[in-house]
């Protein structure tokens, strides 16, 4: 019997393969970088930031974006805050999912 596997069903299962590759704090971090809009909510655009300034109307991106340069300078704390205070504030468990598997996220920041 002859197997064959089609291009298409080739990267599906590559794609899904990478996919699962990561831990589900990872993907919430992905997630900041891939959204480009800003805090919607007046009282989360006040909320200070690990450089003190307010969230603003900031996107995910723009925090992703400080929290993969505090990993690199070794601010790691500083890091996680900016990921779970910042893009990741109106979703608890996301938030969470990044504080439980810091260690895997501080390590795909600094890649």
């Amino acid at each position: 019997m002859k197997l064959t596997v089609s291009a298409a069903g080739l990267i599906l299962l590559v794609a899904t393969g990478v996919a699962h590759a990561y831990s589900q704090g990872i993907v919430n971090a992905q997630w900041c970088a891939d959204t480009k809009q800003g805090t919607v909510q007046e009282q989360d655009r006040v909320v200070k930031m690990p450089d003190g300034q307010a969230r603003g109307t900031r996107s995910a991106s723009e925090l992703y974006d400080r929290a993969v340069a505090a990993a690199k300078g070794g601010k790691d704390d500083e890091a996680i805050v900016w990921l779970t205070e910042g893009c990741q504030h109106h979703n608890s468990e996301a938030a969470n999912s990044i504080r439980q598997e810091r260690a895997s996220v501080l390590e795909y920041l600094k890649r």
